[in-house]
């Protein structure tokens, strides 16, 4: 009988031992738990913050090329209108200088096409290389506001 207490005394430790094992284990369940969601928010927060910073690349980028158009535009503006103001002072003057006058006012409109041209080609490819990198929708309404 003293045998049987003893076995039942020794059973009896043996299962609070593991229900304590049990408990430690929760706790480290828990922690573990808690650790990988704290890491997972700083990772969420880096990530925001990666995205904002390249957002204002993109902005930033995309305003320097629209002042790149405009003041391409401009510059063509005020050579053409020099070349119109040239050729209406001299229109009429020389039969010859009128032929080389037109020339030259189409080569300079030729210039000025080209060169609208590149701008725009410049600002659909820089479109759709952020379309490609999954930046389409951010840099299109970036664009577009």
């Amino acid at each position: 009988m003293d045998r049987k207490i003893r076995v039942f005394a020794r059973v009896k430790l043996i299962i609070e031992e593991i229900q304590v094992i049990d408990q430690i284990l929760e706790v480290l369940i828990k922690f573990k738990m808690n650790l990988k969601l704290q890491h997972q928010h700083e990772f969420v927060s880096l990530e925001a913050c990666l995205f904002l910073s390249i957002s204002q690349v993109i902005y930033l980028h995309s305003n320097l090329q629209i002042k790149y158009l405009v003041e391409a535009t401009e510059e063509a503006s005020i050579a053409y209108n020099k070349a119109v103001t040239r050729l209406r002072e001299y229109q009429g003057v020389d039969s010859y200088f009128d032929s080389i006058g037109r020339q030259c006012n189409d080569i300079k409109l030729e210039g000025m096409q080209w060169k609208i041209h590149q701008v725009e080609m410049d600002l659909k490819r820089s479109l759709d290389q952020r379309k490609m990198s999954g930046m389409g929708e951010v840099a299109t309404s970036i664009w577009t506001s």
